[in-house]
């Protein structure tokens, strides 16, 4: 019976477990580690050309015949000292040249006669061009006519050359074989189970799409199309054959490929992906997923439609799934908010999915909950607002609002309260609200905060005359300590008044040092928001403690500049014996040890203007109301105060 013959090309050294179906990614240099065009490195390196493979089979299947059978030829480029396209000749070798050939390698080709075939035209390849193919015509028809043909190893060898650059050594030559009577196979270019367990969150999560390589052993150049097993004994008996209890997932949650097949088109390369897609959902009456189950599904091979290719079914591929339920948890780093004076504090909230999400933004639905103890007070709802929060992608999105002391007229007194907050609607069905229940404590009280001193709102009495007049009573609001030689950081009041305080013209030897406040410091409060208590706290850090305050008294004036002054508190007096207890940061980037004196929480009156600090003495006894010749040192003030 006559038989025609079908030809096939392949690569004899790269089936479907090698090369072309690997997991590797595609390498950027040659071989030799050769930059490859398209580089932005600089350095020359010489242009060269070279077969990809220097073996190729084609196959001859008896079929039918083919009067055409194209072969592909790989000419790779690398190198970057030209510029421009240089040309890439394929040629013959002669039957001397191959029997060299033959006698070097060990082998025993036979020509095969010119009418065999038909060689390409020269290849242009562009510098940028790591690899172009050239296309070379064998006549199925005449090699099927040459004489014993299956037990003469013909061949067609192909040298490669150009005029323009030079041609790698041992990649030169390419052999183009013959085999007789093989049959293609598709196979799957991966085993097992392949990636890791994926989550599908039931009704939520995007599809899940996994690519596996569908390989077949020969180039191919056909129409054709790969099925896969879809019948539900078979996946079952599969998924029992991977164990673990595992749980065949229902047909209507994926798809493969198209209608469960992969089409292979002529101009398709030998190896092609078929797209797996796994849904979250699934519309009819499609079983439920379950939750923590996991679900397997195996992607096997069962026949070629289109061409009498076989089919390797020995191969599978183990997808694998868990299901998770998606939940919507709420909960507060922390639980505690306090709310100063007449300001307000910020309740901070997290709500957060047990997946990424990704999909349509939802909104989430806020309320306070009101079931709180007896003997808890239930924060009114005046003192604060919440919104509606927007989920728009992501696993968690935060939610702050403030609690006010004040709306309007009504204030907050002041103690504790408690905000429970709860989930109580979320638009997306597909997701759980919450069912937690956060309870804020509210703590609403008044405290001392420090309040914002500058230079221009002190004054002093004492303001030097001679060459410490440097050491300003501005440097008390600069934030630094003493730290520079010259004490220009610090204040100090005139340590000799009695002999240099006229300098300037001074008539008063008694100006420096008051018969009744000794030496003062007057802070200008009339733009501060204080309404009820404030304290004083001073630091000095001069090591020549002697001239660092001791005794202090401090009035309070509704007036801004007449000298009616109020008594405030007791006289405040300490003493350090020269120790320095107290480490502060020294606003040059490390700390210093200071001797700190605190007055009394003094009452103040919404009215009061000024606040005078009075320096009755120092650390060394001296009375500074009479002591022209004693002086004062300071490195800062803070004024702290509601």
């Amino acid at each position: 019976m006559k038989k025609n013959l079908l030809y096939l090309s392949l690569f004899c050294s790269m089936l479907c477990l090698g090369t072309a179906c690997s997991d590797d990614d595609a390498p950027t240099s040659d071989p030799d580690g050769n930059e490859q065009p398209g580089s932005t490195d600089k350095t020359p390196i010489p242009t060269t050309i070279a077969w990809e493979e220097v073996e190729k089979t084609v196959a001859i299947l008896y079929s039918r015949a083919e009067a055409s059978i194209p072969v592909k030829l790989n000419v790779a480029r690398s190198g970057n000292s030209i510029t421009e396209a240089v040309t890439a000749t394929g040629s013959a070798l002669t039957a001397d040249e191959l029997t060299a050939y033959n006698t070097q390698n060990g082998t025993n080709y036979t020509l095969m006669p010119t009418d065999c075939y038909t060689l390409a035209d020269p290849l242009e390849v562009e510098s940028d061009i790591t690899s172009q193919i050239m296309k070379i015509k064998l006549n199925g028809i005449k090699i099927t006519a040459l004489p014993n043909l299956s037990s003469t190893n013909y061949v067609l060898p192909i040298r490669l050359s150009s005029a323009d650059c030079d041609v790698k050594s041992g990649a030169d030559i390419a052999i183009i074989k013959l085999t007789i009577g093989t049959t293609p196979i598709f196979t799957l270019g991966k085993e097992g189970n392949v990636g890791e367990t994926q989550e599908i969150v039931a009704g939520l999560s995007s599809d899940i799409l996994t690519e596996i390589p569908i390989c077949l052993n020969v180039e191919n150049r056909w129409e054709s199309k790969v099925k896969f097993v879809t019948e539900e004994t078979k996946l079952k008996e599969l998924v029992a054959a991977y164990g673990n209890g595992a749980t065949l997932l229902p047909a209507p949650y994926y798809t493969i490929g198209t209608d469960n097949t992969l089409a292979f088109n002529a101009e398709d390369d030998k190896t092609k992906d078929v797209t797996v897609t796994v849904k979250s959902s699934a519309e009819g009456d499609a079983p439920t997923l379950k939750n923590g189950t996991e679900y397997v599904l195996p992607i096997a091979l069962s026949a070629c439609e289109g061409m009498p290719f076989a089919t390797d079914e020995s191969k599978v591929v183990y997808l694998r799934y868990k299901v998770t339920t998606p939940k919507l948890t709420l909960s507060a780093e922390s639980s505690d908010v306090e709310v100063i004076n007449n300001g307000f504090g910020t309740a901070k909230l997290k709500l957060a999915l047990n997946t990424s999400y990704a999909g349509e933004p939802f909104e989430i639905t806020l309320a306070t909950d009101n079931n709180v103890e007896p003997n808890e007070t239930l924060l009114d709802d005046k003192y604060y607002t919440l919104s509606t929060v927007s989920f728009t992608e992501g696993t968690e999105v935060e939610y702050a609002f403030d609690i006010n002391r004040i709306n309007g007229d009504d204030k907050l007194a002041v103690g504790d309260y408690v905000l429970p907050i709860k989930v109580t609607t979320v638009t997306n069905n597909a997701i759980s609200p919450s069912q937690e229940v956060i309870k804020f404590n509210i703590s609403v009280k008044n405290k001392l905060t420090e309040q914002t001193l500058t230079g221009d709102m002190l004054s002093t009495n004492n303001a030097a005359n001679s060459k410490w007049a440097r050491l300003s009573v501005a440097n008390l609001a600069d934030g630094k300590y003493h730290h520079n030689s010259d004490f220009s950081d610090t204040w100090s009041t005139e340590w000799n008044w009695k002999d240099r305080g006229n300098d300037e013209g001074s008539t008063d030897p008694q100006t420096g040092h008051d018969a009744t406040y000794g030496v003062y410091v007057d802070i200008d409060v009339s733009t501060l928001n204080l309404t009820t208590k404030a304290q004083i706290v001073l630091h000095a850090s001069n090591k020549d403690a002697t001239r660092n305050p001791k005794t202090l008294q401090i009035y309070t004036s509704t007036e801004t500049e007449e000298n009616n002054w109020t008594k405030n508190g007791e006289i405040i007096e300490k003493t350090f014996n020269g120790q320095f207890p107290t480490t502060v940061p020294d606003g040059y980037g490390s700390s210093i040890q200071v001797q700190e004196i605190k007055s009394h929480e003094m009452n103040i009156l919404s009215d009061i203007k000024r606040i005078r600090i009075s320096f009755l003495y120092n650390q060394n006894g001296s009375a500074l109301q009479t002591a022209l010749d004693s002086n004062v040192r300071a490195d800062e003030l803070y004024l702290y105060g509601y």
